[in-house]
């Protein structure tokens, strides 16, 4: 059964992410002359009518996609990875049209010349780190890097972050585990189809 539906987008859809408390809906759209929009919907009172609509920067190439959204664990921040290899974070209390992101996160170059780009993989992942309760934010990229960008301070490039992985191509997809349960703690799987398991010895949780 069909609660609501959004009749102000006609666009093709590029990723969508819902709070963790099913409050919100953050939708991205590629419209025909190829802009990227973002809108935020109000789940809770099941409005069919945007919050807000704004247009995100363009894409370096005229074309690309918003590959991954996710909001972290307080609803507060909202990350959105893209096939330029970057990761934008936005203050979810500040969001609209003119504003830009607090945090630009950019990985490093591409692992070989391919003309196929996965940009940030769509597993992108919030972290907690368990005695600040500070939180992190988890990519993956074109570098083959599995990256830990830490979303207190600024990071003026890949070099800030901290590697938790890498591997000979393009990182397709990766999946962290809980902090101290049995088994494997980071999983990554690369464009060639090969899969890489990983412990991970940092404080930060899922």
């Amino acid at each position: 059964m069909t609660i609501t539906s959004f009749p102000d987008v006609s666009e093709s859809g590029d990723s969508m992410a819902l709070n963790t408390h099913g409050s919100q809906l953050a939708l991205m759209t590629m419209t025909e002359g190829h802009k990227h929009m973002l809108r935020m919907y109000d789940l809770a009172r099941l409005d069919e009518r945007a919050l807000f609509v704004m247009e995100l920067k363009p894409f370096p190439e005229g074309s690309g996609d918003v590959t991954a959204a996710s909001f972290s664990p307080d609803d507060i921040f909202i990350a959105l990875g893209r096939s330029d290899d970057t990761v934008e974070v936005w203050d979810t209390r500040y969001m609209g049209p003119g504003v830009k992101p607090i945090f630009e996160f950019s990985h490093g170059p591409k692992k070989r010349s391919c003309p196929d780009s996965f940009g940030i993989a769509s597993s992108m992942q919030w972290v907690q780190e368990q005695r600040t309760l500070g939180f992190g934010l988890v990519s993956g990229g074109d570098d083959g890097c599995v990256r830990l960008w830490d979303v207190r301070k600024a990071c003026l490039g890949p070099q800030d972050a901290e590697v938790l992985a890498e591997v000979d191509l393009e990182v397709a997809a990766f999946s962290l585990g809980k902090i101290g349960s049995v088994g494997p703690e980071l999983v990554v799987g690369d464009a060639g189809g090969h899969v890489h398991v990983y412990e991970w010895k940092r404080e930060w949780d899922e």
